[in-house]
């Protein structure tokens, strides 16, 4: 399981040095996209990953991450402008909601977070770059309202799908709860420190829910 979800993202990072250097694609998008992508695989680590296989997939990615910002290497991830931790801290959130989800067999500590992480965040962001309006200073960075908004919006969307799926009985004021506050937390994290403070916000959010059940036996991960 490790060694083919290793070979996985390693052919992923070669795919986004290909778009980097030889398509000459923006490193900001090259980024995103590995960001997504390797979201979405993560989602999948209930299934086929125990928590020693998960652990040692994300502590050795880290350390790649780690060591290639060093060296200057793996550009598609690294060539940015900005100052940002959000690729290193990446595989700290997805092994921190692992254990979460594996601590209180609560499979919607680990699919919520994760999946508004990996979808919501550089949807918000790609929509904040290309829109000049209502803009605001937060430290010494400007943010996009209208990016905020779209975050807001597709967490929304996003945990009404996972609720609906996985029979999960959240309210739906809970679910547009954890869609403001994950939104307003993005808004507010700087340096990629949102890779973090999203997933964590989420998981926040959900523990204090007492309206919710457990996945049915037949469908559990």
């Amino acid at each position: 399981g490790v060694f083919c979800y290793s070979l996985i993202y390693v052919v992923l990072f070669s795919i986004g040095e290909y778009c980097f250097l030889k398509l000459e694609i923006r490193a900001e998008y090259t980024r995103k996209m590995i960001h997504i992508i390797s979201g979405l695989i993560a989602l999948s680590f209930p299934w086929f990953l125990d928590s020693s296989s998960v652990f040692i997939l994300c502590l050795s990615f880290l350390f790649i991450l780690l060591w290639s910002k060093r060296n200057i290497q793996l550009q598609g991830i690294n060539c940015i402008e900005r100052k940002s931790f959000g690729s290193e801290l990446f595989p700290l959130s997805v092994l921190l909601c692992f254990y979460v989800y594996k601590s209180t067999d609560e499979a919607a500590y680990y699919y919520f977070p994760i999946a508004i992480l990996t979808l919501s965040d550089p949807i918000a962001a790609i929509v904040g770059q290309h829109t000049n309006s209502c803009k605001i200073a937060i430290g010494n960075q400007t943010r996009s309202l209208i990016g905020t908004m779209t975050f807001i919006a597709s967490a929304l969307i996003i945990s009404i799908v996972l609720n609906y799926y996985f029979s999960f009985q959240y309210s739906v004021v809970l679910l547009v709860i954890v869609s403001i506050s994950s939104g307003v937390i993005e808004l507010y994290s700087r340096n990629g420190f949102d890779n973090i403070t999203i997933p964590m916000s989420v998981i926040s959010v959900l523990s204090v829910s007492y309206t919710h059940l457990t996945l049915p036996t037949n469908r559990e991960v």
